[in-house]
């Protein structure tokens, strides 16, 4: 199991240490019975002492101590399946185990003989409400892996800001499981409060991703969140360049020198619409033929990451494209000794934007920046009529169609289509 709710540092650190010595790992997670809260929990055997000296009788089954990391409370668990442990079976926190003690009042029917796995399985009936904070958290233990660190960065920050806005002025959390319709539009009248409408329904979106993964997931039975989103003045405030800034931008890169990093940084966005991170992360292995056309290769390979699967793709770059400028390109990309541009992100990010602004005159905040040339690249395609899955193939969109070819059939077809495209879109 991948997914833990790790409040303690100390179990992190020996669940890992664990897995690394390649032994049945004992630190799981388990639910509560004396805090009644999800927990890591450390499991080992029972040794009885008795004042006689004699042993006592043991079970056929082997009965566990388990320690809660929350509230350092013990309690003892019958492991019922024991025979599932051989040399593939599954690690020592995994078994089944049915609660032995404690068995008092306090502990809800349905945890006084139920399996306690040591999986997320055992999160799903919390003895209270369930809030936000913790489904959240549920939710991105268990999809940790499977998101991007920019993407787990952010739903991490608009979880913040939903938690606290499902939280009233005297710090109670909205029990998720007797929610109403009521309380989701007084969540958007609340994240309407200073927040531009594109904020709040992506604020919005985020939620209702969650929501659907719980019922999906058995957290939760239904969920009235759906339709809360804002229609109007909702629109992206993103902007594009037009045609003849674009130009302008390519024409001043022109009367750089051909080894300016600059010049061929900036050239990149324009001619292939490509996001900063992934020209920042061009490597010159990255700058590669397919057949007789060049191609800018953005991937994951190394250190580098993209925006999500749809973003590995092959670009064509169009010798000519507003005076680009293939074979001086190729001369500084051999020049290189790995990495285009071995600058740090932020100076990357930063000069360009400044150069921007400079060389079109922009004041700062007005909406235009090294990803309008992406907004840019996108219109001019739609103006000359290219088709949309070309165009989404080309800015790494997620409805693409000739991906495949571009991986695993004829990739010089593929990439054909592709320059083609940009061919037509630039006038060359």
């Amino acid at each position: 199991m991948n997914a833990f709710v790790t409040v303690s540092a100390e179990a992190a650190a020996l669940r890992a240490s664990y897995d690394a010595e390649g032994m049945s790992n004992p630190i799981g997670i388990f639910f509560c019975p004396h805090c009644h809260q999800a927990a890591d929990v450390e499991y080992g055997f029972l040794y009885p002492d008795f004042p006689s000296g004699e042993p006592g009788r043991t079970h056929d089954d082997p009965i566990d101590a388990a320690r809660c990391f929350r509230c350092n409370g013990v309690s003892h668990w019958l492991m019922t399946d024991f025979d599932l442990h051989n040399n593939d079976g599954p690690d020592w926190r995994d078994f089944p185990r049915t609660l032995l003690w404690p068995l008092g009042e306090h502990l809800p029917a349905s945890q006084r003989a139920r399996p306690a796995e040591a999986l997320v399985e055992d999160q799903k009936a919390p003895t209270a409400g369930l809030t936000f904070s913790h489904l959240s958290t549920l939710y991105l233990a268990e999809q940790a892996d499977q998101l991007k660190p920019a993407s787990l960065r952010d739903m991490k920050s608009c979880c913040k800001t939903l938690t606290a806005a499902l939280t009233d002025p005297n710090g109670q959390e909205l029990d998720l499981r007797t929610h109403t319709r009521e309380d989701m539009t007084k969540l958007k009248a609340t994240l309407m409060e200073g927040r531009k409408p594109l904020t709040v329904n992506k604020l919005l979106t985020r939620i209702s991703t969650i929501f659907t993964w719980a019922v999906n997931s058995g957290y939760l039975e239904k969920t009235y969140n759906k339709g809360l989103k804002i229609s109007k003045g909702a629109e992206s405030d993103r902007k594009a360049f037009s045609a003849e800034q674009a130009k302008k931008v390519m024409s001043a890169m022109g009367q750089l020198p051909e080894d300016s990093w600059k010049r061929w940084a900036m050239s990149i966005g324009v001619i292939t619409g490509a996001r900063i991170g992934e020209v920042y992360q061009l490597t010159k292995a990255d700058v590669r033929k397919v057949g007789d056309t060049v191609v800018i290769d953005l991937n994951e390979t190394g250190n580098k990451s993209l925006k999500n699967k749809h973003s590995k793709r092959l670009v064509p770059l169009v010798d000519g494209a507003y005076g680009f400028d293939l074979k001086a390109f190729l001369g500084y990309v051999e020049s290189c000794p790995d990495k285009l541009f071995d600058r740090t992100s932020h100076n990357f990010t930063r000069v360009l934007n400044e150069t921007l602004r400079d060389i079109l005159d922009l004041e700062s905040g007005e909406g235009l920046t090294f990803h309008s040339l992406r907004h840019s690249l996108a219109s001019l395609m739609k103006h000359h009529g290219v088709q949309v899955s070309i165009a989404q193939d080309i800015l790494g969109h997620s409805s693409q169609t000739i991906t495949f070819d571009l991986y695993g059939g004829d990739m010089r077809l593929a990439i054909g289509k592709l320059e083609d495209a940009l061919k037509e879109s630039f006038e060359v």
